[in-house]
């Protein structure tokens, strides 16, 4: 009967229990557990904004939508509960990513400063806290 009600799982041996235990397992948040995954994930979000801004010049519109995409991924949200939790990572990630955050502060200063009376562009930057 389970597997007529979850055809997904029809022959995996599965039936409705497991599928339901499978939705709660997605539902979990992402986390990370160490500083050297908080400090690749933060490069790899430096990187992600750095492209955006690249891509998407002093189009504030476009800005404002793709950082919001990315603010709303769950590795953003794990990062920021990682580094509430860990607050000496920050030192150690600003000392680490240096040269990447200048290389970001160039291609992003001038989208900053034509995009700052935005209202979208500014939600946006404050979502990403």
């Amino acid at each position: 009967m389970a597997r007529l009600l979850c055809p997904e799982y029809a022959g995996a041996g599965r039936d409705a229990r497991d599928a339901s235990a499978d939705a709660r397992t997605r539902r979990r948040p992402l986390t990370l557990t160490s500083d050297d995954a908080f400090i690749a994930n933060g490069r790899a979000i430096v990187q992600r904004l750095t492209s955006i801004f690249a891509s998407d010049g002093q189009d504030c519109a476009r800005l404002a939508a793709d950082i919001s995409k990315l603010s709303e991924n769950p590795i953003w949200s794990a990062s920021t509960r990682y580094e509430d939790a860990h607050p000496e990572v920050r030192e150690r990630f600003a000392a680490e990513q240096a040269e990447m955050g200048q290389r970001f502060a160039a291609v992003a200063s001038q989208a900053v400063t034509a995009c700052a009376k935005n209202d979208a562009f500014a939600a946006a930057i404050a979502k990403m806290r």
